[in-house]
């Protein structure tokens, strides 16, 4: 329920966050992917900031953003997947190992030779500071609504640019799950639905809002 709270951007969880043991949020689904590869896959920027804050210690921190799923992947793998320029500078600035193979043998730096854009292999050879990157983030999204895109061109932005391949199922339920975000009920705002996404990603959520409320 934490997860699903920060993930859906509730200002009363993320505030309680701070007061919640870390343990609660590094637990695995049955995929092996903890809170911070799935919100990787799902581009939630708030969420992957608010879980690193969190992490007690860099030796901590080192082991919870180098996890490895049940493809072997960790979350760099997937940000450069997804080509998040943003999440792979901060995975890197937090310590993300590049140099880990999975199970097709191929490290995250692998990946990103394989991409159109060598930006990316400049960013793991070298993280930028998080004011340049914030920068960047801000500007592509200004362009992006200049563009004056519907809501359905821009769900089919994010699945189409979700180019994990071994994840379709996930990509119907993104296509099912669409709507205005309750905090932000925009048409530039449109976004998927984080909490479903997440409680779909996660199956112990039912046991954690009781623990969420006894605080």
């Amino acid at each position: 329920m934490v997860i699903l709270g920060l993930a859906y951007q509730d200002p009363y969880t993320t505030k309680m966050v701070d007061y919640i043991d870390p343990k609660i949020l590094f637990k695995r689904n049955k995929k092996n992917e903890n809170v911070i590869i799935v919100s990787t896959k799902l581009g939630h920027h708030n969420v992957l900031n608010k879980v690193l804050e969190k992490i007690p210690g860099e030796s901590e921190k080192e082991k919870y953003i180098n996890t490895l799923d049940h493809h072997g992947n960790t979350a760099l793998h997937y940000a450069i997947l997804l080509k998040d320029k943003y999440v792979i500078n901060l995975l890197m600035k937090n310590k993300a190992d590049p140099t880990l193979k999975n199970l097709h043998g191929l490290t995250a730096i692998d990946l990103a030779k394989q991409c159109d854009d060598s930006e990316i292999s400049e960013i793991i050879a070298k993280p930028r500071s998080t004011i340049e990157m914030e920068t960047q983030m801000v500007t592509q999204k200004l362009k992006s609504a200049v563009k004056g895109k519907s809501t359905d061109e821009k769900v089919d932005d994010y699945i189409k640019n979700y180019r994990i391949t071994a994840y379709q199922q996930e990509y119907d339920y993104l296509k099912n799950n669409k709507f205005f975000s309750i905090y932000s009920p925009s048409p530039n705002n449109i976004t998927v639905q984080k909490w479903h996404l997440y409680m779909y990603y996660f199956e112990y959520f039912n046991a954690l809002y009781d623990s969420l409320y006894l605080l």
